[in-house]
């Protein structure tokens, strides 16, 4: 599973997770399933234009009906990403059906100039490698990205993370009864504070790289300013410190 860090203005940290090749794969399908069915509505309305039914064609019966569909499918086989990708706020109907969308850089949905550049190279990434070239690239690439991204400066995200979490789920629950709390002015924070904490605990463990290291260690100092601890514990303890906050909020907000 792949990430994207979005550093803001703020100087605060925002983690998306990436749409794996599989969503996207499917996301692409479903898009195809839909230009099909419009094929298939173009075909009618082409038949019926053309002047004369299946079983009764007149000389230049197959000239019209090739004019006519091309003249309704075409245009919408080649722009019905793009325009999607537009004024739908980067997502496709396969892309909102799968729960992803594509947002620049910045974390904001794609600009006209964004979305054209990614639409640009579609022909030689999906359609004339069949798909092959794009899936290489989103599967090498540190964030997930085909040519168009990287070229455009995209990324495509999940919509619904799976690392969801709430406070039932930290480890070992105890009462107040069961366990002291040793830090009584964790309470000032919120729920989803506890819960940025919680996350950026598991992101550590689960990438264990200079970034994560520096987010708990940013983290920590950040946390024991505001509880007015002067010790800041060293970086190997981090984890276990910030565990025990957790710890310490869930007992005396359950209390």
């Amino acid at each position: 599973m792949k990430n994207f860090d979005l550093v803001t203005s703020h100087n605060i940290t925002i983690e998306y997770q990436l749409a794996s090749i599989l969503e996207r794969f499917l996301a692409l399908f479903i898009d195809l399933c839909i230009l099909m069915v419009w094929a298939w509505v173009a075909s009618g309305i082409a038949q019926s234009y053309a002047g004369n039914s299946w079983f009764d064609r007149g000389p230049d019966y197959e000239l019209y009906y090739k004019m006519i569909f091309s003249f309704i499918f075409m245009p919408v086989f080649f722009f019905y990403n793009l325009f999607f990708e537009i004024f739908v706020s980067g997502a496709s109907p396969g892309k909102m059906i799968m729960g992803i969308k594509v947002i620049n850089f910045n974390g904001q949905n794609p600009n006209i100039s964004e979305c054209f550049l990614r639409w640009t190279f579609r022909p030689v990434e999906l359609l004339l490698t069949a798909g092959g070239l794009a899936a290489i690239f989103v599967s090498s690439s540190e964030k997930a990205q085909r040519i168009g991204d990287m070229v455009a400066r995209t990324v495509v995200i999940k919509l619904r993370p799976t690392l969801k979490y709430s406070l039932k789920d930290v480890m070992s629950i105890k009462t107040s009864n069961e366990y002291q709390p040793k830090n009584l002015n964790v309470v000032k924070f919120t729920e989803s504070e506890m819960l940025y904490v919680k996350n950026c605990i598991d992101r550590a463990r689960r990438y264990p790289n200079p970034s994560s290291r520096k987010l708990l260690q940013e983290l920590t100092m950040k946390i024991c300013e505001q509880l007015n601890i002067k010790e800041v514990p060293e970086a190997k303890k981090q984890p276990d410190f910030l565990r025990s906050l957790i710890q310490d909020y869930v007992v005396l907000t359950r209390s």
